[in-house]
C-alpha cells in the first residue's frame, strides 16, 4: 500500500472548499480541513502533521506571512511545504511570501488538477499522479464562478 499524501487546507466552509477537497481526495490524497482561521493554522499543523498545507495569503487574525513566521519558531519534526492561494497577481506579496517561507503561491481561479500536481510536485511526492472516477461535471465551472462572485461582494441572490 503506497503512502498517501496528506494536505491540510484552510479555507472557508463553503461549496469551492468542499469541491477542492473532493477534487483532491479523487487523486489519491488524504485530505484534511480546516476553518480559515489564521491564529489556528499553527495548530492544525501541529495535530494533523501534514505534508502540504493549503492557506489563503488573508485571513482572519494572521495572514499568510505572519503564519509562516509563527512556523519557524516552531519545533517541529517535519515541516510542510506551504502553498499559498492569493485573489489576485502581487509580485511584492509573492516575493515576501516566499522569502519567508512559502513553497508555492497560487493565484485564484486554478485549474485544481494543475494545483494537484504542484502540491505533489513541492511536496517532494514520488507516486505517479492518477485521478480515480472523477466526476468533473459543468458544475465545476458554476462553483468557481459563484466563489469569485461571492469574494467581490456579489450578494448571493444576484447570481
Amino acid at each position: 500500500m503506497s503512502k498517501q499524501l496528506k494536505i491540510l487546507l484552510v479555507q472557508e466552509s463553503d461549496e469551492y472548499s468542499l469541491h477542492c477537497a473532493k477534487f483532491f481526495e479523487n487523486y489519491g490524497f488524504d485530505v484534511i480541513t480546516a476553518a480559515k482561521d489564521g491564529a489556528k493554522v499553527v495548530d492544525y499543523i501541529k495535530i494533523n502533521n501534514p505534508d502540504v498545507v493549503l492557506i489563503d495569503a488573508f485571513m482572519p487574525k494572521v495572514d499568510a506571512i505572519g503564519v509562516l513566521e509563527q512556523l519557524k519558531k516552531e519545533n517541529l519534526k517535519k515541516n510542510p511545504s506551504i502553498a499559498v492561494m492569493l485573489t489576485n497577481a502581487n509580485p511584492r506579496l509573492e516575493s515576501e511570501l516566499l522569502n519567508v517561507g512559502a513553497s508555492y503561491c497560487f493565484i485564484k481561479p486554478f485549474e485544481l488538477n494543475i494545483m494537484a500536481e504542484r502540491l505533489a510536485q513541492i511536496s517532494g511526492w514520488t507516486e505517479q499522479l492518477s485521478i480515480k472516477a472523477t466526476d468533473r461535471a459543468d458544475s465545476d465551472l458554476e462553483i468557481i464562478i459563484s466563489d469569485i462572485m461571492r469574494q467581490i461582494g456579489v450578494p448571493a441572490h444576484i447570481k
